[in-house]
């Protein structure tokens, strides 16, 4: 399989098909891909020099007392080397100037590819980090989510997966407007953040206020209202169950603010899958299609719930948005 932004191992086993789901699940959107700033701009501007007169009108002494250490250095060096060269025989006068001459030139390329190559370097980060983060609601997309999971899977430490998509948000988005959608996506993606950031360790029987806090799980935008959650440590499905369930009942919790003065009421259902240790062909595409395959079954079954593998928790249904 190509472009695997996971790098986990999610090729199927052997004679297991690869179906376009599977592309879609793991690769996302097709998107362009990101332009590479090195090594060619740097090649280029390195024949430039380094304008001493920006410096000194930006007051960047920094960068200025690396130049001039630089330089002091550079001309001790090149003296040296003049001398050796010539035998003594250039006047001191001349030796200076010539040193110097060097010495400032090598000064200010060295300089300048120091600072292109930071330039590049800040460019090159705030490309790569644009495909990373969902500016509307600040939750990672895919490609963090897969390394997360890759890390998770390394690690050895068990783990869920949690599918949550917004109650007919197609609705809101016709009914009101978009700029209504984007608040509603946005208040649901804290949701969804407050109560698996801090999340609890899952111990059945237990009520909510005996659970320990934990700072473990991950949530990320799959696309449009769709929030996907790695839950980390849990074993068993009721253990699951609580978070999704949790998550449910933040919705119901309260209504969405769409203006300053106006609320509606907003749901969402919630699936939830668990690796199958009995099967060593499993792959985590599988677990996280199986957490959709149970999203959609909750959709079926009326909406605002959570279903799970052999754990079904009820939220009353009533009149969704």
């Amino acid at each position: 399989m190509t472009d695997n932004p996971s790098g986990i191992n999610a090729e199927p086993p052997k004679g297991k098909q690869i179906s376009q789901y599977d592309l879609e699940i793991l690769n996302g959107p097709k998107t362009p891909r990101e332009p590479s700033y090195f090594p060619a701009t740097l090649k280029e501007g390195i024949e430039q020099q380094i304008d001493l007169e920006e410096l000194y009108a930006r007051r960047d002494r920094e960068t200025l007392e690396r130049y001039h250490g630089l330089r002091h250095f550079l001309f001790a060096r090149n003296k040296k080397t003049i001398l050796e060269k010539t035998g003594g025989k250039l006047d001191e006068a001349t030796t200076n100037d010539l040193a110097s001459t060097i010495a400032i030139d090598e000064a200010k390329r060295s300089i300048f590819s120091q600072v292109l190559t930071q330039q590049i370097y800040e460019k090159y980060i705030a490309e790569h980090e644009k495909g990373r983060t969902d500016p509307l609601t600040g939750l990672p997309l895919r490609v963090p989510f897969f390394e997360r999971l890759r890390e998770q899977i390394d690690s050895g430490v068990p783990y869920g997966i949690l599918f949550v998509d917004i109650d007919r948000f197609k609705k809101v988005n016709d009914d009101y407007d978009h700029d209504a959608g984007d608040l509603v996506l946005a208040q649901a993606s804290e949701r969804v953040r407050a109560n698996i950031r801090q999340g609890q360790i899952l111990t059945p029987g237990k009520s909510i206020d005996e659970q320990e806090i934990r700072d473990t799980d991950f949530a990320a935008r799959f696309g449009g209202e769709e929030i996907v959650v790695l839950v980390s440590g849990v074993t068993q499905p009721d253990e699951l169950a609580i978070i999704g369930n949790r998550i449910v009942e933040s919705f119901n919790a309260s209504e969405f603010y769409i203006s300053d003065n106006r609320t509606i009421r907003v749901t969402t259902s919630v699936g939830g899958a668990l690796p199958n240790s009995t099967d060593p062909n499993e792959t985590p595409i599988d677990v996280i299609k199986r957490a959709d395959k149970n999203l959609y079954d909750a959709k079926e079954l009326g909406r605002n719930r959570y279903v799970g593998e052999g754990s079904i928790i009820d939220v009353e249904p009533s009149a969704v948005v």
